[in-house]
């Protein structure tokens, strides 16, 4: 068992998670928390601390760089920020993220947060999403 600091109390062997950029399994309290839940059911990042932190500088260097112009659409589902401001979401923020290789760490380039996070949910894994686009036109 390993002491965690942050914690206060010893990691137990089902503590550890493997992370999806640098694939090195690491205690879970490396890996920040996405989304809260009763009972220590937390939904953890899918990668450690360390990456996150290399990927906002990279991203962060790529918005610098990049800014979004105004009539942008997303190249996935071709919504613009009228179109969301439209449905009454992004009023005060901009609806693109930058998406980037998480183990390459190669800026693909801007493409709205819903389809951000519907490739960050298919564990950005082009067989998965390919299965998911067949079953949805299935009849």
């Amino acid at each position: 068992m390993q002491y965690d600091f942050f914690r206060g109390e010893p990691e137990e062997e089902g503590d550890f998670k493997v992370c999806y950029a640098c694939e090195v399994s690491l205690p879970k309290s490396k890996f920040r928390v996405l989304v809260r839940r009763h009972g220590n059911r937390h939904t953890l990042s899918s990668t450690c601390g360390a990456c996150d932190d290399l990927a906002e500088v990279i991203k962060k260097e790529f918005r610098r760089n990049n800014k979004i112009p105004e009539d942008y659409a997303c190249p996935l589902c071709k919504k613009t920020h009228l179109n969301y401001k439209n449905s009454g979401r992004y009023w005060t923020q901009s609806p693109f993220s930058v998406d980037h290789c998480q183990k390459t760490r190669v800026v693909r380039g801007w493409i709205c947060n819903p389809c951000n996070s519907a490739m960050g949910l298919a564990q950005h894994n082009p067989d998965l999403l390919k299965k998911m686009a067949n079953y949805l036109e299935r009849k």
